[in-house]
C-alpha cells in the first residue's frame, strides 16, 4: 500500500497553525496550552522504550470490575462495582480501597510481569517467576499473610470469593489511563506546540497498540459481572471499544503531518519490532502509518461487532475512520453516509425518538452536534448543504431552542 491517507483530515496545517497563533496570545490561551502541556509531561519524560512497552498483550484475562457485588479482603467494607481507587501513572499495577486505602494485590505484579515478557514483550505465565507472588509485606512464607491478597494475574481467590484485581487494572488503569490518555495528551501537546517529540511518542503507543489491537477479543478474554462473556469488544467491551476508538483514531490525523516523513520514529520502531520479530519491519514511516492504518483503524471497521454501539456512535466512528483513511477522494460517499446516519437519528421531530433514561434519550443527539461540528472545520458549507438535504436537522437545533424555558429545560 502506498500510504492510502495523504494528509491529516481534521487537523489541517491552516488550522493548527491558527492554534498555535492564539495560543500565544491572551492569559486564557496561554493559560490552556500550559495545562495541555503539564498534562501531557509523565509520557514526554518516559523514555521510548517505556512508551512502546506501556501496551500489553492479550495474554492476561481483563475485568470490567474488581467483584461487581464486593468487598475488601482488608475492611472489608463494601467496594461494589467501579468503586476501587486506580492511579496508574502514581500507583501502577495497584488499587486502592476507597475506605480503608489498602492496595491490592499485595504481591509486585510489575516485577512478575516483566519476568514473564517473551522476546515479543509479551506476557507469558508460563515463564513468569513464581516465586514472586506472595505478599511484600508479610514475606516470610510462614506467615499466615505470606499468600494474603496475593494475584498472578487470574484474580485473588479466598475459597469462593475472587477479586479481579489485574484483570480490573489492565482495563482502567494500563489501558485507559496509560496507553490511550498518552496518545490523547501527546498529540494535543503537539497541536499547541508544534514540537514533533510529542507526536514521535504520540505514535510510538499507537504503532504499539496496532500491533497488537487486532488479538483482542473481549468475548475469549473478557469477565465481566464476575464471570466470562460473551459481549464483543477489544481491550474494553463493545461499548467503550467503540467510544475509545475515536480518541485513538482522531490522535492519528492529529500527528498525522508530523510522523509522515518521520526517519527518528521508523528507526526507532524497526529496532523494536527487529527484536519483537514482527512482520511489519518498521523500516520506513510509510511502514509505520501502514501498521496503524491497518491494524488499528481499518481492523476496527472490518470487525464492527467489536465496536458495536447504541446508535449512532459505531456508524459514526466507521465513516471517522473511512474519511480519515481517505478524504478527500471519498467526500461525496462520506456524506451520503453522514446523510443516512443523520435521517434516523433525527426522524421523530429532529430527535431520536427514543424514550427512556435521560443520558439515553440525550447523548445521541449531543453526540451528533459534536460529530458534525468536526466537519464543520473540513467544508464551511457542510452543514448547511446537509441541513438542504436532511430537512430534519433543522426541527434539531429548533427542538432544543422551543423547549427551553427561563433558562431551564421543560
Amino acid at each position: 500500500m502506498n500510504g492510502r491517507k495523504q494528509c491529516s483530515v481534521f487537523y489541517p496545517p491552516e488550522l493548527v497553525q491558527r492554534v498555535r497563533r492564539h495560543t500565544g496570545r491572551g492569559e486564557w490561551a496561554s493559560r490552556q496550552k500550559d495545562e495541555i502541556v503539564a498534562a501531557s509531561a509523565p509520557w514526554r519524560a518516559m523514555s521510548d522504550d517505556r512508551l512502546w512497552e506501556l501496551m500489553f498483550g492479550n495474554t492476561l484475562k481483563r475485568a470490567w470490575m474488581v467483584w461487581s457485588n464486593g468487598h475488601c479482603p482488608a475492611c472489608p467494607k463494601p467496594v461494589p462495582m467501579y468503586e476501587w481507587i486506580i492511579d496508574a501513572l502514581n500507583a501502577p499495577w495497584k488499587l486502592a480501597c476507597p475506605h480503608c486505602r489498602a492496595l491490592f494485590p499485595t504481591n509486585d505484579f510489575q516485577r512478575f510481569y516483566t519476568s514473564g515478557l517473551d522476546a515479543a514483550g509479551i506476557f507469558d505465565p508460563a515463564c513468569a517467576d513464581r516465586t514472586l507472588l506472595y505478599n511484600t509485606a508479610h514475606p516470610d512464607p510462614t506467615d499466615p499473610q505470606h499468600r494474603f491478597g496475593v494475584d498472578d494475574g487470574g484474580g485473588y481467590a479466598d475459597g469462593a470469593k475472587r477479586w479481579w484485581f489485574i484483570g480490573t487494572y489492565l482495563v482502567y488503569g494500563q489501558w485507559k489511563q496509560l496507553v490511550v490518555d498518552g496518545i490523547v495528551k501527546l498529540a494535543a501537546a503537539h497541536t499547541v506546540t508544534g514540537d514533533p517529540v510529542y507526536a514521535r511518542k504520540a505514535a510510538i503507543l499507537l504503532d504499539r497498540v496496532a500491533d497488537l489491537y487486532p488479538t483482542f477479543d473481549w468475548r475469549e478474554q473478557g469477565i465481566m459481572y464476575d464471570q466470562p462473556t460473551d459481549a464483543a469488544g477489544y481491550v474494553s467491551y463493545w461499548c467503550d471499544a467503540c467510544q475509545e476508538g475515536y480518541p485513538l483514531v482522531l490522535a492519528y490525523d492529529q500527528i498525522f503531518e508530523a510522523i509522515r516523513n518521520d526517519g527518528e520514529l521508523a528507526a526507532f520502531l524497526s529496532k523494536r519490532a527487529a527484536r519483537a520479530g514482527l512482520t511489519n519491519t518498521k523500516r520506513t514511516p510509510e511502514d509505520v502509518r501502514r501498521n496503524i492504518e491497518e491494524r488499528l483503524l481499518q481492523d476496527m471497521v472490518d470487525n464492527r461487532d467489536k465496536i458495536h454501539c447504541n446508535y449512532p456512535l459505531m456508524h459514526d466512528l466507521v465513516i471517522l475512520i473511512e474519511a480519515i483513511l481517505g478524504w478527500p477522494g471519498n467526500r461525496e460517499a462520506v456524506y451520503r453516509r453522514i446523510g443516512d446516519v443523520v435521517r434516523q437519528t433525527t426522524a421523530v421531530d429532529g430527535v431520536t425518538g427514543e424514550k427512556g433514561l435521560s443520558a439515553y434519550s440525550s447523548f445521541t443527539i449531543s453526540r451528533m452536534a459534536w460529530f458534525l461540528a468536526l466537519f464543520t472545520r473540513v467544508d464551511p458549507a457542510f452543514l448547511p448543504d446537509l441541513m438542504r438535504h436532511v430537512p430534519t436537522l433543522r426541527r434539531t437545533y429548533r427542538f432544543h431552542i422551543d423547549t427551553k424555558c427561563l433558562g431551564q429545560r421543560y
